[in-house]
């Protein structure tokens, strides 16, 4: 499930940088220890005998994820069609999404209204969940429809 789309890359990639932060915190606040071992000429001698591999690396794994992301590696739906059958389907796809439209925002209208209804018996509890999983199932079909395209 793609939760945030389509920032969900930006979003996951934040999430991941700052969970560094606890680990890098831990490692200032040991630096006596870090000094007392050492480690420190270690690392600025493992960083000095090898920094342009480490720059050369940086450079290539920048290269790959901008030609991935400039090109992805999913295949183009329209590449073995004429432009008539492009044009047809490009077409048949705008009525879907009207359609898929139209299903999520009547979807969404009855979700909020039994959201709304005061009272918690077990039978607003299946009327939410009847009305959230057909809300789901719109969600779903409208993502069908980009997956495509």
């Amino acid at each position: 499930m793609k939760l945030f789309y389509p920032f969900h890359v930006i979003v996951g990639a934040t999430v991941y940088f700052f969970s560094f932060l606890p680990i890098g915190y831990r490692i200032y606040l040991s630096r006596g220890t870090w000094r007392q071992y050492h480690a420190y000429t270690l690392t600025t001698g493992f960083m000095r005998k090898e920094r342009w591999r480490l720059f050369f690396a940086v450079i290539i794994l920048l290269l790959t994820a901008a030609f991935l992301w400039l090109r992805p590696l999913d295949g183009n739906p329209f590449s073995n069609l004429s432009d008539v059958e492009v044009a047809t389907m490009v077409q048949d796809d705008l009525y879907k999404s009207v359609t898929a439209m139209d299903y999520l925002e009547t979807t969404g209208n009855e979700l909020l209204l039994v959201l709304e209804q005061t009272g918690s018996d077990t039978n607003q509890t299946e009327d939410i969940a009847q009305s959230f999983v057909s809300f789901l199932q719109a969600v779903t079909y409208s993502e069908s429809l980009t997956d495509v395209h």
